[in-house]
């Protein structure tokens, strides 16, 4: 399958962690992926072998992935042949984070090529000054 240079966007749902749903809806997006109805995709941090199967193909079909949420952390390494942009300007602040929800933000940005200039705005102290904007 040939890479589209267009994009899609990948968002967080608590919703895609429940048992049935979420595998329906996995399958459900995966279908749509396959005949390119749409390019916005849902998922949540769960494990589950149907968002892998999503992320896969998303990764062989979209150049540019906009990833909407930090939840995902380290199950971005899927992305790495991919332009991975992270576009999450309403974080909070980060003196105020968990471990846990510091945790996924600094394993997004290692998977995340770029970041937006929103994200830049929220995340200015906690960025590298090099992290490239786009």
């Amino acid at each position: 399958m040939n890479r589209y240079f267009n994009y899609c966007n990948l968002y967080y749902s608590p919703i895609m962690s429940l048992p049935i749903v979420g595998n329906s809806l996995y399958f459900f997006q995966i279908q749509l992926l396959r005949f390119g109805i749409f390019n916005f995709y849902i998922a949540s941090n769960k494990k589950a072998k149907e968002r892998i199967l999503l992320f896969k193909e998303i990764s062989k079909k979209y150049k540019l992935i906009f990833c909407k949420s930090t939840h995902f952390a380290r199950n971005l390494q899927i992305f790495r042949t991919n332009d991975l942009i992270l576009d999450t300007p309403k974080i909070e602040n980060v003196s105020k984070m968990t471990t846990g929800k510091l945790y996924d933000l600094m394993w997004s940005l290692v998977f995340c090529n770029y970041v937006t200039a929103g994200t830049k705005k929220v995340l200015s102290n906690f960025l590298p000054p090099g992290f490239v904007v786009v």
